[in-house]
C-alpha cells in the first residue's frame, strides 16, 4: 500500500513537472502578432524589389562588373533593416560594416542594407546627408541645399560620432536620386563650390568658393564624367571640379547618371575599403563611369 502511494505520488509529481515544462515551452511560443508578421512581410516584399532592381537593372545591363562578379561568387548580401529612425539605422550600419570586416580577404564581399522605414529619408536631401557624413564618419549638421536638418533628425543618437565606419566606403541609392546636377550657365558664369561638405558638417548657410566656370576647359586639363571645369575667384588657376562639390542652384539640372542610383527604395551600399584598393581602381572606374554616361 505504501508502495502504492509512493507510485503515486511520484506520478502527480511527475505529470505537475511535465504541466510546468508544457508552461514554460509556451512562454517561449506566443504567436507572432499579425500586424508584426504584416510587417515582415512587407519589409521583405520591399528587400526582394531593391533586389530585382539590383538584377534586371545594374547587373544585367552591365552598369557595374565588380557588383555582378559579386554576386557571381554568392558575396552580395541584401538587408532590409526594420530602422524607423536615423539613429537605428546608424547602428545598423555599424554593425553591417564591423561584420564585413570580419570576413577575411576574400574579394568582393558586400552588404546592400535598404532602409524603407526611415520615414525622414523619404526626402532624399537628408538621406543624401546622413550618407555622406558617415561615409566620412562624421555626423550630419545640414543638407547640401543648405538646410538645417530638423530636431527630429539632428538627435545626438543619430548625429553622434559614427564609429568604425573607416573599413568600408558607403554608396547611396534612393528612389529621387539626385546628386549629380550640372550648372546650364556658360563660359565665364559664377558658380559656388564646398569642396569641404560644409554645409553638411559644420555650416548649413555656407554660401561656398565663387569660382567662374570655363567651357571649353584648356587643352592641358581633361575634364571627366560629372566634373566641371571652374578657376576659384581667390586666385588659383583652373582646374576640374566633381559635380558633387558644386553648391546646388535652381538652374542647375540633373544628369541623366543619376538614374543608376534611383532604386525602388533607399539603401545603402557598403563597400569593403580593401576591395577599393590597388592602382588600376581609380582607372577603371572612370572609365566606367564614362561607359555609364554614355549610356544614357
Amino acid at each position: 500500500l505504501k508502495s502504492h502511494r509512493c507510485l503515486n505520488g511520484m506520478a502527480r509529481r511527475a505529470g505537475l513537472v511535465v504541466a510546468l515544462s508544457w508552461v514554460a515551452l509556451s512562454a517561449f511560443c506566443v504567436p507572432v502578432p499579425p500586424s508584426r508578421r504584416l510587417a515582415r512581410a512587407a519589409l521583405k516584399e520591399r528587400c526582394d524589389e531593391v533586389e530585382g532592381w539590383m538584377n534586371d537593372f545594374i547587373i544585367k545591363r552591365g552598369f557595374c562588373p565588380w557588383a555582378a562578379r559579386s554576386v557571381e561568387a554568392g558575396r552580395l548580401q541584401i538587408r532590409c533593416a526594420p530602422a524607423k529612425s536615423a539613429g537605428e539605422a546608424r547602428k545598423v550600419v555599424e554593425e553591417e560594416v564591423k561584420q564585413l570586416s570580419s570576413f577575411g580577404n576574400g574579394k568582393l564581399f558586400s552588404k546592400l542594407l535598404v532602409f524603407a522605414e526611415v520615414e525622414t529619408w523619404d526626402d532624399f536631401d537628408v538621406f543624401d546627408a546622413y550618407v555622406r557624413a558617415w561615409d566620412r564618419g562624421r555626423p550630419p549638421v545640414g543638407t547640401r541645399h543648405g538646410r538645417f536638418l530638423r530636431p527630429s533628425d539632428a538627435t545626438a543618437e543619430a548625429t553622434g560620432q559614427a564609429t568604425g565606419l573607416a573599413t568600408c566606403r558607403l554608396v547611396a541609392f534612393h528612389p529621387q536620386f539626385a546628386r549629380w546636377l550640372l550648372p546650364e550657365r556658360g563660359n565665364g558664369s559664377v558658380i559656388h563650390i564646398d569642396l569641404m561638405q560644409k554645409r553638411v558638417f559644420s555650416d548649413p548657410g555656407f554660401p561656398g568658393e565663387p569660382a567662374m566656370m570655363i567651357d571649353p576647359a584648356p587643352e592641358e586639363i581633361e575634364v571627366g564624367p560629372r566634373q566641371v571645369c571652374a578657376q576659384l575667384l581667390t586666385g588659383s588657376g583652373p582646374c576640374t571640379w566633381d559635380l558633387e562639390s558644386l553648391i546646388p542652384e535652381e538652374d542647375f539640372i540633373l544628369l541623366p547618371d543619376n538614374e543608376l542610383h534611383r532604386s525602388p527604395h533607399p539603401a545603402i551600399h557598403l563597400i569593403r575599403q580593401v576591395d577599393l584598393d590597388g592602382s588600376n581602381i581609380i582607372t577603371e572606374a572612370n572609365e566606367l563611369r564614362r561607359k555609364n554616361a554614355e549610356a544614357f
